[in-house]
């Protein structure tokens, strides 16, 4: 007999736990339906005074779509919040902590289960990295030893890129222009902008023909820039 009765409440669980479930359901759901009522207004008054404060149309401000989602979840944190329809990051640092002060102002006035620490106000922000300066990288791998080639191969950039990077060295005077460029090729580009006066490097191709890159054309005329030859 108590083997049966056994049996019988195990099988009564699944269902009141389901209903428990559904009723906790309900509950949330007429909650959120009762608190929204009200907090509309709230959120509706507060758009209306900035929106009046910056000269701007109300939905600039908060749109309909926002206000309804804000007065169903009244998040607690800038966390909740960012998750709202609307809140990017500039509204986020803009009206954040003015839209958590009325939702949580308002859980506390009714009485809602709410959990306040320092970081329910913190934006969270993505770590940036630190710029790389492109040129340096390239500068760093030449005097590592690296030829222009190499350096272009690692860094996936082309080799026009790479001389261009390098010329900005030789005009600081720390690349010498024969460290990159045989003589004798160097000076048949001198010759042509010290002839043309000319420091386009369009015509300068052009004159040159394919054996001379942009890059090595570029590299001599700021060798030329260093010395004073060309202004």
């Amino acid at each position: 007999m108590s083997a049966g009765l056994c049996v019988q409440k195990l099988s009564q669980h699944p269902s009141e736990s389901t209903h428990r479930r559904a009723s906790t359901k309900k509950i949330t759901y007429q909650l959120q339906e009762r608190f929204g009522k009200w907090t509309q207004p709230i959120l509706k008054n507060w758009r209306a005074d900035k929106a009046e404060e910056f000269g701007v149309d109300l939905y600039l401000i908060l749109s309909q779509k926002s206000i309804a989602e804000l007065s169903q979840v009244m998040p607690t944190s800038m966390k909740e919040l960012k998750t709202i329809h609307g809140i990017g990051p500039q509204k986020l640092k803009q009206f954040g902590l003015d839209i958590l002060e009325m939702c949580i102002k308002y859980r506390q006035e009714n009485n809602i289960e709410t959990v306040i620490s320092e970081g329910n106000y913190t934006i969270e922000e993505k770590s940036k990295e630190p710029k790389i300066d492109t040129k340096k990288a390239s500068f760093e791998l030449f005097k590592a030893g690296k030829t222009m080639q190499e350096i272009a191969k690692e860094r996936n950039f082309s080799l026009t890129t790479i001389e261009g990077h390098l010329a900005n060295y030789i005009t600081s005077g720390e690349i010498d222009l024969y460290e990159l460029i045989d003589r004798k090729k160097a000076q048949k580009v001198i010759d042509h902008f010290l002839q043309t006066k000319l420091l386009s490097l369009t015509p300068a191709k052009e004159a040159l023909g394919n054996d001379y890159s942009y890059g090595e054309i570029r590299m001599v005329l700021a060798f030329l820039k260093r010395d004073g030859q060309m202004e």
